[in-house]
C-alpha cells in the first residue's frame, strides 16, 4: 500500500504538471473540451511517471500474479500490454492542431 507521503508526492507532481500546462499554453485558444482533455492527459502522464517509481508499483510489476487474477489486470501487468494501453500520443495527434 502506498504511503501518504508517496501519494502526496504523486498528487503534487500531477498538480504541477497541470499547472505548467495551463501557464505555458494559456494563449493558444483551445476549446473548453481541448483544455479538459489536455489537463486529463497531463494529469495522467505526470502522475504516472511518479507513480511508476513507487515501491508498491514496482512490487506489482515485478512479482508474479496469482492464477485467479482477472484478464484486465494481467494485460496491465504485462510490459507490452501496459505500453499498449497508453493511447495518449494518438489522442494528442488527433485532437490538437500542429501536434503531428
Amino acid at each position: 500500500m502506498p504511503t501518504r507521503r508517496s501519494q502526496a508526492g504523486d498528487h503534487a507532481a500531477t498538480a504541477l504538471g497541470a499547472l505548467a500546462l495551463l501557464m505555458a499554453n494559456r494563449h493558444v485558444g483551445w476549446a473548453w473540451w481541448q483544455w479538459a482533455l489536455a489537463v486529463a492527459l497531463v494529469w495522467d502522464l505526470a502522475g504516472g511517471v511518479v507513480a511508476n517509481g513507487l515501491d508498491t508499483v514496482k512490487v506489482f510489476y515485478h512479482s508474479p500474479l496469482p492464477s485467479n487474477t482477472p484478464k484486465r489486470v494481467r494485460v496491465a501487468h504485462h510490459p507490452v500490454g501496459f505500453t499498449a494501453l497508453h493511447i495518449q500520443p494518438t489522442l494528442i495527434a488527433l485532437v490538437f492542431p500542429g501536434a503531428r
